[in-house]
């Protein structure tokens, strides 16, 4: 499963990070096909189903009202719209955090950046040392949520 999912490394292991990928590989299968697919990081059936299928265009989805070949906005507390929402449906469907349940209202509140720093923290400390972990969504954050992203 690993190799289908970019860019994982190839270790044989179904360690968090695996996790975590298949976790939004589900949620980007749900959102860009809207299959009833569940969100559970777990490798059944329906998500082989959906890897056995996958093609490498499908990890770069772009966000609501963006173009494919658009970089992400860089969104902070006090922003609001579609990419807030986005940022937060994506953060419980990975179901990353045990903080307080994460309301996908499009405002990005105190609630919204302790669940994107806890995301950031864990990503850190496992896999990707250069990431800031400062609850602000930056192109680094937007490429670990919604996969590889197009240079500017």
């Amino acid at each position: 499963m690993q190799r289908q999912l970019p860019p994982l490394r190839d270790d044989g292991r179904f360690g968090w990070v695996t996790e975590l990928w298949l976790r939004l590989f589900q949620f980007r299968m749900q959102e860009s096909h809207q299959a009833t697919m569940r969100i559970d990081g777990i490798c059944g059936n329906q998500s082989w189903g959906w890897l056995a299928a996958f093609q490498p265009a499908d990890a770069v989805l772009p966000l609501p009202g963006q173009r494919a070949d658009e970089a992400p906005p860089r969104i902070l507390r006090g922003a609001q719209g579609a990419a807030v929402r986005h940022l937060q449906r994506t953060l419980v469907a990975v179901n990353f955090s045990v903080l307080p349940e994460l309301p996908d209202d499009g405002i990005f509140d105190m609630a919204t950046e302790l669940h994107l720093r806890a995301f950031q923290v864990q990503l850190r400390a496992t896999v990707d040392q250069q990431l800031t972990a400062n609850g602000i969504c930056s192109q680094d954050t937007w490429r670990w949520l919604c996969g590889a992203i197009p240079p500017p």
